[in-house]
């Protein structure tokens, strides 16, 4: 599990089962640097969160980090155009 080989890391994290929840999150005032997205979530997928988050101000937006086991070539390249 990720969460657990970053606490290995020493570092700490929030786990949220979907983008929605990642955004709700993210407006209790959370700041987290890097945010970890998976393509396929529920609810609301990765690409989905992305655009949202380019909504916000740029100063409360992590750096996104895409990852996913079944992506198209179009979904790869979506993600890297958002972030």
């Amino acid at each position: 599990e990720v969460s657990a080989m970053l606490a290995r890391a020493s570092l700490t994290s929030i786990c949220v089962p979907n983008g929605q929840a990642a955004l709700d999150v993210l407006e209790t005032g959370c700041r987290p640097a890097v945010a970890l997205v998976d393509l396929r979530m529920p609810t609301m997928g990765g690409l989905a969160f992305a655009r949202r988050l380019s909504q916000l101000d740029s100063r409360s937006r992590p750096e996104l980090v895409f990852f996913s086991g079944s992506a198209s070539f179009k979904d790869a390249t979506e993600a890297l155009r958002l972030g």
